[in-house]
């Protein structure tokens, strides 16, 4: 059975908040390949197994997959700036004990779909937002690649996450879309072409800057798919695979994988690692 690891990465108002790890199952002496993913559905909710499917792959390819908890609104009474505060501090922990975690900070990327594609990008994308209490405040907390699944790109398309967000200017200061610049990491975006929640013309557009400031920006777009077509669900959903597919092939072009790609041979038994998540909400 593949352990998961939790491991407390930050503490804020009383709140505790773990990263999850997923380790290879044979690790070798050197520095290896690290992701964290996220997951804050629609800025409110967590569930840190959703990209565990992906996490027992990609650490099957000789990667160290985290899944960091973030602070959200029905469970801390905080606000979505909270999430991307958070997700930017995960990034900082995780370069910080690089060391005792057996990482490459150099090859650190992050992902997340719809609103944790949101905070993702964040992490990539706009400057500052950082905790003022994050040990070492001189560590960068910006990602060396983000694989963003429909992700939420542009807060200023709808008035429900301008509401949300608390008014015009803090959505604009938390909206990608309108803080790139050269010079941002690598992007895979993935994003079905049917989806009602987040439009796929936000990642379209947002392709379009990336490439016009020369930055890398990949774009796959998958039709008639609809919101969060790219989970695992059960393992009935071919996209899941193809979605991951892509996710390795884009990992491995930037030097983060080494070797083909071995999706059609993966099996998750989700007993594995999700049974370990449950036995622990439980307690």
């Amino acid at each position: 059975m593949k352990k998961m690891i939790i491991q407390s990465y930050k503490d804020v108002d009383n709140i505790n908040l773990n990263m999850h790890m997923i380790r290879p199952d044979d690790c070798s002496d050197e520095p290896l390949p690290a992701i964290v993913f996220f997951f804050c559905g629609a800025w409110t909710g967590f569930d840190a197994s959703k990209f565990y499917p992906h996490s027992v792959y990609l650490a099957s390819r000789g990667m160290v997959c985290f899944h960091a908890e973030l602070r959200v609104e029905p469970i801390h009474g905080t606000t979505p700036m909270d999430c991307v505060i958070d997700g930017k501090s995960a990034v900082r922990w995780l370069r910080s004990h690089a060391k005792s975690l057996g990482i490459d900070p150099n090859r650190l990327a992050v992902g997340g779909g719809s609103a944790a594609g949101h905070v993702s990008a964040c992490c990539g994308i706009i400057d500052g937002l950082d905790d003022p209490q994050d040990m070492n405040p001189d560590i960068s907390s910006i990602p060396n690649a983000m694989v963003l699944y429909n992700p939420v790109l542009d807060l200023l398309k709808h008035d429900r996450w301008i509401n949300l967000f608390g008014g015009l200017e803090v959505a604009r200061s938390l909206s990608p879309t309108q803080h790139l610049k050269q010079g941002v990491p690598p992007a895979l975006v993935m994003h079905g072409n049917a989806d009602e929640i987040v439009e796929v013309e936000q990642a379209i557009h947002f392709n379009e800057l990336m490439s016009k400031l020369g930055n890398h920006c990949e774009l796959r777009l998958y039709d008639k798919q609809a919101h969060g077509f790219f989970n695992y669900f059960d393992g009935e959903n071919p996209l899941f695979t193809e979605t991951l597919r892509e996710t390795d092939i884009f990992l491995t072009s930037l030097g983060f994988l080494n070797g083909p790609e071995q999706i059609d041979t993966f099996v998750y038994d989700p007993e594995d690692i999700e049974k370990q998540w449950l036995e622990r909400q439980q307690k």
